[in-house]
């Protein structure tokens, strides 16, 4: 949709707080890389196997997401940004400030991890987040996996028994 408004003679930028974040929770920390780690797992791969199948998934896809923007006319801006009113906002890259004005902006803020209130949850070193899935980088030799997705389109629960080696 941006290259096609940006080849339309529109003047269109993309503010991402994140670089690892091009293409969406889906496909970086949601849906995608979840997929991939069961199925992985379900192959009887290493750990390490399945971390890196699971990072060259995501990688690959976020590169494209990136690619597939980059040199169509969109102003690609990695920064934070906040609404200064309704047409205007700041973006700030480090100690870099700025503000862009425009008729129309598209919010798209992504997703964050709700630990539910289940005692002990939140403390448990066994408990990860979407975020903290990305750089996971050990496992005990069992464990039992429980992903629990949650978003606005559905409700998704996976278990496997994983024997990691």
């Amino acid at each position: 949709m941006l290259p096609k408004l940006a080849s339309a003679g529109k003047k269109v930028a993309l503010i991402e707080r994140n670089k690892a974040m091009y293409g969406g929770t889906c496909i970086n920390i949601g849906c995608i890389p979840t997929k991939t780690l069961l199925v992985a797992a379900e192959k009887d791969l290493s750990f390490d196997e399945v971390m890196a199948t699971k990072n060259t998934v995501t990688t690959r896809l976020n590169g494209k997401n990136y690619a597939t923007i980059a040199g169509t006319g969109v102003d690609i801006i990695d920064a934070e940004a906040h609404f200064v009113s309704n047409k205007v906002i700041e973006i700030q890259a480090g100690d870099e400030k700025q503000e862009l004005t425009a008729e129309t902006i598209v919010i798209n803020t992504g997703a964050v991890s709700n630990v539910l209130p289940i005692p002990g949850l939140a403390t448990s070193r066994m408990s990860l987040t979407q975020q903290a899935s990305k750089t996971w980088t050990n496992c005990q030799k069992n464990l039992v996996s429980s992903v629990v997705e949650i978003s606005v389109l559905n409700l998704q629960v996976s278990t496997t028994n994983l024997e990691v080696r």
